[in-house]
């Protein structure tokens, strides 16, 4: 063969390294190491097509070990375990641990070179694909007309000076077109700072967004520069705006029409040379008419508007999305599914997604934990996580009056509801809250009266 692919071996047995090189000069360039340390130790420098690894080495680090170390730095480099002892659960563990292949010491060299191209083509075209979507349209995924759409409105919005507000339902993908909007613009090499609205004390407003001098308050111990100042020239992204109470919207209005601001309790006055970008994922007309959102913020931040869809109006984009999460996360997990079935494709298509990307990120996220492989099948999605109701989630109610049953029946289904959110989102409130329509203060209370861990 005249494409020889260039192999590291990794074993203490110098007797099979001689016959192995011998045996496949015609098809590798092999370097040879022999502990699992200097194998890891090789990686920093050299870059092999594959490594060809033995379970059994005699000090130090074993393959399985040396394996998952490889796994951890290099996610996408194809692994081969060879070994002549080798038991099913030892084979079973290797391969969940990410091992490409299994190989006898006396291997078929044209099988192995066989199955190591061919996951190096696979590698290569993930790579491809990701650099290439990258390039034109960052983060955001998709193929759709709808997204199209999206991708075509950013690239005239990012060019002009103009405040941006960005819509769309919870896990949509505001910040990450945000981001994408000021990597496209002239203010590209300029910091991207993100607030989020939310998760900032009604009192703290000013200080936050604007800083303070030193002794302006009691715990005003030092000087505070604010985030507007921290964004300088570049972006300043407030997310959920929504979030913000009216007094300070009206605090935000005036910073926006007079384009200055002072430091809390500070004299000098400072020019707004930042672009904003504010987002939310409620109706702002709604939100004005109800007396939640004050109408002449809601007309200076309205110029210019970014739709963002909900996943569920560009359902076909959900497999090449689900795909990409799962090139993105595999070798974190070190796992070796290597994508989804056709009837898992179809169940996923066939969804709604409440939770639009951001769940389906947590579903593969999932998938990859748990699935056996090598593609996710269509039994084991699940789309809810929460109880399903079944027999023992009534456990003991019916012995109690109406009232009473009732009222456990909501307190189970509070503390489930908050559990199962609260898991789905690892831990973060601000998204939690953005996902179940419940503001972040409130959220917080009650996980706070039902002694859910946060």
């Amino acid at each position: 063969m005249s494409d020889r692919l260039r192999l590291l071996l990794i074993d203490n047995d110098a007797q099979f390294a001689a016959d192995f090189a011998l045996l496949g000069r015609e098809s590798f360039v092999i370097k040879h190491v022999i502990s699992g340390e200097e194998g890891v130790e090789a990686l920093k420098h050299e870059e092999p097509d594959a490594v060809l690894l033995d379970l059994r080495m005699g000090e130090g680090w074993d393959g399985l070990q040396t394996l998952q170390r490889i796994r951890e730095e290099h996610p996408d480099l194809p692994v081969v375990m060879v070994t002549d002892h080798a038991g099913v659960e030892t084979a079973v563990q290797a391969m969940k641990l990410g091992a490409l292949h299994y190989t006898s010491k006396k291997p078929n060299m044209g099988t192995l070179y066989t199955v190591i191209q061919r996951e190096l083509r696979q590698v290569n075209l993930r790579r491809l694909y990701l650099e290439e979507n990258s390039k034109h349209y960052g983060k955001l995924i998709g193929d759709s007309p709808e997204m199209h759409r999206v991708y075509r409105q950013i690239a005239r919005i990012a060019a002009a000076p103009s405040h941006i507000l960005i819509q769309g339902e919870c896990g949509t993908g505001k910040e990450v077109a945000a981001h994408e909007i000021h990597a496209r613009s002239s203010r590209a090499g300029q910091p991207f700072v993100a607030v989020d609205s939310g998760a900032i004390a009604p009192g703290l407003f000013e200080s936050e967004l604007f800083g303070h001098e030193k002794g302006s308050f009691t715990s005003a111990d030092s000087l505070h520069r604010g985030r507007i100042e921290m964004a300088g020239e570049g972006t300043l992204f407030l997310d959920e705006i929504t979030n913000l109470p009216l007094e300070a919207q009206a605090k935000l209005l005036r910073f926006i029409e007079e384009r200055s601001y002072f430091r809390v309790g500070g004299e000098e006055l400072f020019p707004l040379r930042a672009r904003l970008i504010a987002a939310t994922n409620r109706d702002l007309k709604q939100e004005v008419r109800a007396g939640r959102f004050r109408q002449d913020l809601y007309y200076r931040l309205s110029a210019v508007v970014l739709e963002m869809p909900p996943l569920r109006a560009h359902q076909e984009d959900v497999p090449l999305i689900a795909g990409y999460f799962l090139s993105r996360m595999r070798g974190q997990f070190s796992s070796r599914i290597e994508g989804f079935t056709a009837a898992a494709e179809r169940a996923l298509m066939q969804y709604h997604w409440p939770g639009n990307v951001r769940e389906l990120r947590n579903l593969v996220e999932s998938r990859l934990l748990y699935s056996p492989g090598p593609r996710i099948e269509a039994h084991e999605i699940v789309f809810h996580p929460l109880s399903e109701g079944g027999p023992e989630f009534f456990t003991g109610l019916m012995e109690k009056s109406y009232a009473e049953a009732k009222e456990e029946l909501v307190k189970r289904f509070k503390r489930e509801y908050l559990a199962a959110l609260l898991a789905r989102h690892r831990g973060n409130i601000s998204q939690a809250a953005c996902e179940s329509g419940i503001a972040r203060s409130s959220l917080h209370r009650m996980l706070v009266e039902e002694g859910i861990p946060h």
